[in-house]
């Protein structure tokens, strides 16, 4: 049954209520299996969710959307990238036409959407593929930095980290680009917004040491060493130390993101021909997770 814009699946108005406490019930479930890295569990509830939202609330409603986008979340965790993209554009499309694009909740769905278009590029063997999904991750992020501008404002988190994404995405297509006018433009504009990202953390108390701000360093240094900016090296490392430190004090030494943080400034003490150093920090790692030498006699 259709009432006041609400379904309500042949239920009573005293039981929609029950209906939106129990909506509310699994979305803390959500949260909370996924915080706590129960990810089965996380999707079960959020499947739950997305029908009984689809249920009230018909099919182009915000709450649907973010029960979708929770579907999303789990799905880009695990590594289910091109299912996470169906589930992210659906999503991005219900708020786009219920809330409006210079939403909140329309702007982090672009931004989720975006990274998943590049997590697809990124393990693309094929070369077509590759570069039609970093197009798609481009028109993404560039919808993204635009809605969380207008919704969020130029010194939001998420603001800085779609830039940086964006950053990321221009940088490999200049690389990528036979055209070498469009992609010295690119490449111009990746700088300008590695640049603008980071400074607008960093002028933040608030988010300066934040998990936004070790992504940010770690895209900028990565940045630095893949168009072997030479005389920026040592940035590149000051700014891979402060990723790994901020996601040690943030997460844990052991957390994936901050393994590959170490894995990352690693990498770069060999481009510097510190090969000790960078050996160091490997076997720290295999330390941190458990994987101790053993002498053989």
């Amino acid at each position: 049954m259709f009432v006041g814009g609400r379904w309500f699946c042949g239920a009573s108005m005293n039981s929609m209520s029950e209906k939106e406490k129990e909506l509310g019930k699994l979305h803390r479930e959500v949260r909370d299996a996924f915080a706590e890295g129960d990810y089965d569990a996380a999707m079960s509830s959020a499947r739950e969710a997305e029908s009984m939202a689809k249920c009230m609330y018909g099919e182009d409603h915000p709450v649907l959307a973010s029960c979708m986008n929770n579907i999303g979340l789990v799905q880009k965790t695990q590594g289910s990238y091109d299912e996470a993209v169906k589930t992210f554009e659906e999503a991005a499309r219900v708020y786009y036409h219920s809330v409006g694009p210079e939403s909140r909740s329309t702007a982090t769905t672009f931004h989720n959407l975006a990274l998943c278009y590049k997590a697809v590029a990124d393990r693309e063997t094929s070369e077509h593929r590759k570069l039609s999904a970093l197009d798609q991750a481009q028109i993404t992020f560039e919808d993204a930095l635009k809605s969380c501008k207008a919704a969020l404002g130029d010194d939001h988190p998420t603001t800085a980290l779609s830039a940086s994404g964006l950053a990321s995405v221009l940088r490999e297509l200049a690389q990528r680009s036979n055209l070498k006018k469009k992609a010295e433009k690119d490449m111009e504009r990746a700088e300008t917004l590695h640049m603008e990202a980071f400074r607008s953390l960093e002028s933040s108390e608030k988010h300066a040491n934040s998990l936004a701000m070790a992504t940010v360093a770690n895209n900028f240094a990565y940045h630095i060493k893949q168009i072997q900016d030479e005389e920026r090296y040592n940035d590149a490392v000051n700014l891979y130390l402060r990723a790994v430190e901020t996601r040690i004090e943030k997460l844990s030494p052991v957390h994936p993101d901050t393994i590959a943080a170490r894995h990352n400034l690693a990498e770069m003490m060999i481009v510097l021909g510190r090969d000790e150093d960078a050996a160091l920090i490997q076997e720290e790692i295999l330390n941190d997770l458990g994987y101790e030498g053993e002498e053989i006699e």
